[in-house]
């Protein structure tokens, strides 16, 4: 990711990553109880069926759009006016929504959702065949190519 997009994803052992990451699988077992679909990892755009879901990292997104990917959380931060622009042209949003001024979070899962939308598109870029036992095991961080 680092060479592609000149960021790289955080250290899986840093207290906040581990601590987003397992409220998300908390998130995912709450699903799965509520709708009683099993919400597996999806590996490419083309597994129809059962919903899927995929791992994504929002300045990566950012990054891979050519976007502001640093400094962009605070809102009205000088980075919000190319990326509000940006999300704008991509998604639909409700009248009135003003992506400067969403906080941080509600800004990264605007990003998370354009992420979803390049990987069912097939923007994104899966874990070459000598990555997928590592990816399988660890994870995969999927981003526009």
């Amino acid at each position: 990711m680092r060479a592609r997009h000149g960021t790289r994803p955080l250290d899986v052992g840093a207290d906040r990553i581990a601590r987003t990451a397992r409220a998300a699988l908390g998130l995912l077992a709450v699903a799965r109880r509520e709708t009683g679909h099993a919400i597996a990892l999806a590996w490419g755009p083309a597994e129809g069926g059962e919903p899927r879901a995929i791992e994504v990292y929002p300045a990566a997104t950012l990054a891979a759009h050519g976007l502001p990917s640093r400094q962009y959380k605070e809102p009205g931060s000088p980075a919000r006016g190319p990326i509000a622009a940006a999300v704008q042209g991509r998604l639909a949003l409700p009248a009135g929504f003003d992506p400067v001024a969403a906080p941080g979070d509600v800004l990264d899962a605007l990003l998370c959702v354009w992420a979803g939308l390049d990987f069912v598109e097939g923007a994104a870029v899966g874990p070459t065949p000598d990555e997928g036992a590592v990816a399988e095991r660890e994870g995969w961080i999927w981003v526009r190519g």
